[in-house]
């Protein structure tokens, strides 16, 4: 049975795998990787290791400034890579989908986070089931933006869907902090971190550059 997401108003957006994981996952990296190697290109060139892992209470402290991008993997699934084989993105039956434990660690992300004050002006989350449900479980309101859908084996759309990540960033304005909920290939794209499911990873740009700068796991016990 298809489930139905009502809850959210779409954003326009441009569609788009990333750095030498992308190998490893078997996915394309040749487009993203000649752009990273453009002297010009505006990406955040940091290693996992230059990101601070914080307990959500701390990393609420760190946010309350305000400003702050954060982009989130989706919450723990069914085991599995991709999606099965003919997916399709108005069906949740055909796709990879959170847990029972993905939920539940979703709901608790969510809490977790307004218990530490973490103000969030605005939520957006890609197409995908698995997203959307982590966006509407953990927050409620969010909006579609097509910028965060997988790219998972179509590397091609990756330079288009970093850039409009970059672009809106760029243009943030106001004291809130902007919540992205998305994929892995996504977030190691636009930030070159590679996160866990239900992890956070916090950036701003500086230098016209999207940096991630801590990171952390809301919906963990």
């Amino acid at each position: 049975s298809r489930r139905r997401h009502t809850r959210f108003r779409n954003v326009t957006g441009v569609q788009t795998c990333a750095l030498p994981i992308c190998g490893a996952l078997g996915l394309a990296a040749g487009p993203l990787l000649a752009g990273l190697a453009s002297p010009g290109a505006a990406f955040a060139q940091a290693s996992a290791g230059s990101v601070l892992r914080l307990a959500t209470g701390e990393a609420g402290r760190q946010l309350a400034g305000g400003g702050w991008v954060l982009m989130m993997r989706h919450e723990q699934t069914v085991p599995g890579i991709g999606d099965p084989p003919n997916f399709r993105l108005d069906d949740c039956s055909t796709q990879r989908n959170l847990s029972e434990s993905g939920r539940l660690r979703a709901r608790r992300a969510g809490q977790a986070m307004r218990e530490a004050g973490i103000v969030l002006s605005e939520v957006r989350a890609g197409r995908w089931c698995r997203t959307r449900d982590t966006a509407q479980l953990a927050f409620g309101q969010y909006e579609i933006w097509t910028a965060l859908d997988s790219f998972f084996g179509s590397a091609e759309r990756a330079d288009a869907q970093r850039d409009a990540v970059l672009d809106f960033a760029r243009a943030m304005s106001g004291p809130g902090n902007v919540m992205l909920v998305t994929h892995q290939v996504n977030i190691t794209a636009s930030l070159a971190v590679y996160p866990e499911m239900g992890e956070v990873v916090a950036a701003r740009v500086e230098g016209g550059v999207l940096r991630p700068r801590l990171s952390f796991v809301p919906g963990s016990a």
